[in-house]
């Protein structure tokens, strides 16, 4: 089973909400007040807003970017609401920042909303379908992306260490992720390249990579090897978290057992 139960019940909403659909998950505090929401465009996230988190946009933006100014950015939100553009894209366009940043800040405050909103004292989710045509946005996250985010939220300094050594051992056309070893749930906290596969997938693969792991620890093996449904998986782990490199195609499990032999010789 995936997460604890705040994650099932958003899983569950995500998955009767029509794959190409635009709308928003929507949670109500006891009055009626809206605690926050996430709004959905064809099954990828595109933003989440929550009343308990405090942080703006630009706030996380002046973070990414060291030379932007708060009076800059407000300067081209004041103009965008003025003539209706889009920020984002109009920030790019500009030349304010630059599209990596941007990705990086909508996926941080989006990540971060989200997860205050799961905290958060609401009623169940409910579906609200856009009556236009859709947001239309410039950047979407897929659902595993912004689930892992909101889980390194609450193990920041953990998910930036794990984060760290996936980019050590993860090579081009591979994936990986890292789990924390006593974690609520089995949903990443750093990942490369999974972004796009299904979280129970990976939620499967992490709870039979934790099992394994805890295994071997007292046989002091130092990378497993097993094949899960037709793709290798390479495991390890250090005290507190445990981490999965993913191999597919021709030949997966034969390179999977060359790199962990050359991960092997070089820790």
């Amino acid at each position: 089973m995936i997460g604890a139960a705040p994650d099932v019940s958003v899983i569950r909403a995500l998955e009767r909400v029509p794959p190409n659909s635009s709308g928003a998950l929507v949670r109500e505090r006891t009055g009626g007040t809206i605690a926050g929401a996430l709004l959905v465009e064809r099954g990828r996230v595109c933003w989440a807003m929550s009343q308990r988190y405090a942080l703006r946009l630009t706030d996380l933006l002046v973070a990414e970017q060291a030379s932007l100014s708060h009076r800059e950015l407000e300067e081209v939100v004041a103009m965008c609401r003025r003539d209706r553009l889009p920020l984002g894209e109009t920030l790019v366009t500009r030349g304010v920042v630059s599209l990596p940043v941007l990705q990086r800040a909508l996926l941080r405050h989006t990540c971060e909303a989200f997860m205050c909103l799961l905290r958060d004292d609401a009623s169940p989710w409910t579906w609200l379908a856009h009556s236009g045509y859709g947001y239309s946005p410039m950047l979407t996250f897929s659902v595993t992306e912004v689930f892992t985010g909101a889980h390194a939220v609450e193990r920041p300094a953990l998910a930036a260490l794990a984060q760290a050594r996936l980019r050590e051992v993860v090579h081009a056309e591979q994936r990986g992720f890292a789990v924390a070893r006593h974690s609520r749930s089995w949903i990443p906290i750093a990942q490369i390249g999974c972004e796009d596969m299904d979280l129970a997938v990976l939620g499967d693969l992490a709870a039979q990579a934790v099992e394994i792991a805890t295994v071997t620890a007292t046989v002091a093996i130092e990378i497993t090897l097993v094949e899960f449904d037709g793709t290798a998986c390479g495991i390890w782990s250090d005290d507190d978290t445990v981490f999965v490199l993913l191999y597919d195609g021709e030949l997966a499990f034969n390179r999977l057992l060359a790199h962990a032999a050359m991960m092997t010789t070089h820790t």
